[in-house]
């Protein structure tokens, strides 16, 4: 059987051991799936931060793009 220590499993002949193993590696990825989500939803939270809109987009467009561009 396996016995957490500091983080680590180690082998421990006591009986129900490796279900605590179990039991603290599956709460182990729940805590870490709970903090990548509540930092995820915190970033959408914040405003979209202001900028001024240019029209530099156009130069990056090919040449079949901008006539599509410029017929609208």
């Amino acid at each position: 059987m396996k016995s957490h220590r500091g983080g680590e499993c180690y082998v421990n002949s006591r009986a129900g051991q490796g279900e605590m193993c179990q039991a603290i590696d599956s709460l182990r990825t729940d805590i870490d799936r709970v903090e990548f989500w509540a930092d995820a939803l915190d970033r959408l939270s914040q405003p979209i931060p202001e900028y001024a809109a240019t029209d530099r987009l156009s130069q990056h467009l090919l040449p079949s793009q901008r006539r599509i561009e410029d017929r609208h």
